[in-house]
């Protein structure tokens, strides 16, 4: 079996991106991650602010 760690990493050095989003198909992972992030941040803002209007006290 052939070594493939200096042609992987040659592979990995080249490529100018995030750690995250070097390898192929890694952006099928993280972009859904943000969209849900981002989605229950919005959503939990929301609420409190609904929270808070409805204290009038």
């Amino acid at each position: 079996m052939k070594n493939l760690v200096v042609q992987r990493q040659r592979f990995l050095q080249s490529i100018h991106k995030p750690t995250y989003l070097q390898r192929p198909g890694s952006a099928l992972m993280v972009y859904p991650y943000y969209a849900a992030m981002g989605g229950i941040t919005l959503l939990s803002v929301y609420f409190t602010g609904k929270l808070l209007m409805a204290k009038k006290d």
